[in-house]
């Protein structure tokens, strides 16, 4: 894909898995919502959750795919560095986006155990940017693999 298809092929995906790899422990990878800025991404989450404590200043891949059958296959991988946000403007850019982009498809009170709702209510959230250092990209719909190239 060329730079332009690939942050339209991101502004179209809906979930995107980020993956740690912690010391010397085994890799941590999880499906996260997500929103691009500026030709970088973002991802929110319960802040004591491991992801997020690996996330703050640390190594990352971020993966979206798209496609069932071989001809079909597309996606995007992003190396980068991720942080954790502090600044509460950017925070609330941030989540007004993720708040635009998933309208509808975020959990509901009513579709949830009370005690989960509750727990979610209460706990801290964290905010993480990932700047992307190398893109990497294949859509099999085309002729000629993958596409790489530096952020």
């Amino acid at each position: 894909m060329t730079p332009e298809e690939v942050w339209d092929f991101v502004r179209e995906s809906y979930k995107m898995i980020v993956a740690y790899a912690p010391g010397q422990g085994v890799p941590h990878a999880t499906p996260v919502y997500f929103v691009d800025l500026d030709s970088k991404l973002y991802f929110r989450g319960p802040a004591y959750d491991r992801k997020m404590k690996y996330a703050d200043g640390g190594e990352v891949c971020c993966v979206i795919e798209a496609g069932l059958k071989y001809a079909e296959l597309r996606g995007v991988s992003m190396w980068g560095k991720s942080t954790r946000l502090r600044e509460p403007e950017k925070i609330s850019l941030v989540s007004n986006k993720l708040a635009e982009k998933y309208v509808g498809l975020q959990w509901k009170p009513n579709e949830m155990p009370g005690r989960w709702v509750q727990d979610r209510k209460s706990e801290e959230k964290a905010m993480i940017e990932v700047v992307p250092a190398v893109i990497s990209s294949w859509d099999n719909r085309k002729i000629g693999g993958t596409f790489a190239h530096q952020a």
